[in-house]
């Protein structure tokens, strides 16, 4: 498990470029659930409060938590698989972290190259 995730962190060099483009796919799918799923349980308990259902400590306990799993996937997981750097811009004076990047700014390894929304 902890190979796993210095995998992750740093990457892994030696993948060609199918294989980098298949795990960033996976990666990329991953995220979908890491982040629609609490934000989703987060607003229905705050949407429909009328039955009491929860309490408001434990409406920002999952706040934190929701928070807590978006960091982690994005900090630790939600990286290139071959070079294991964030997907920013390559184009100067953006920033942020892209969400549907093509290609990896640091190594140019194909992230999501046939993605309808793909960012640069």
């Amino acid at each position: 498990m902890i190979r796993r995730i210095v995998l992750w962190i740093k990457g892994n060099p030696s993948l060609n470029a199918d294989e980098a483009r298949e795990e960033f796919r996976k990666r990329h799918k991953h995220g979908v659930f890491f982040f629609l799923i609490p934000m989703i349980l987060f607003s229905v308990f705050v949407i429909f409060p009328k039955g009491n259902l929860l309490s408001e400590e434990t409406l920002v306990s999952l706040a934190f938590t929701a928070f807590f799993v978006l960091f982690f996937y994005t900090m630790l997981y939600y990286r290139c698989p071959r070079c294991g750097t964030t997907p920013t811009s390559s184009k100067p004076g953006t920033t942020g972290v892209l969400l549907f990047p093509k290609k990896c700014s640091r190594c140019g390894a194909p992230l999501l190259p046939n993605h309808r929304w793909g960012q640069d």
